[in-house]
């Protein structure tokens, strides 16, 4: 699954109140742009075609923006 349908799928899920799933989602886009950083990609480097920094932003706006943060 690609980062873009999981940030959607997140949105989706938080737009229809299911929050445990939407953090989930969250949380596995976070991991996916986590591996390409292990795997040496800079925060500058695209995923994409988006920089790794804006999908963080992205990722982590959605869970602060709707109270997921655990």
């Amino acid at each position: 699954m690609d980062l873009t349908t999981i940030y959607n799928d997140a949105r989706t899920l938080v737009n229809s109140n299911k929050m445990d799933e939407a953090r989930d989602m969250c949380d596995l886009g976070i991991v996916k742009v986590a591996q390409h950083r292990l795997e040496g990609a800079q925060v500058e480097d695209k995923i994409e075609r988006v920089k790794i920094g804006v999908w963080l932003e992205r990722f982590w706006f959605l869970l602060e923006n709707n109270n997921l943060l655990l």
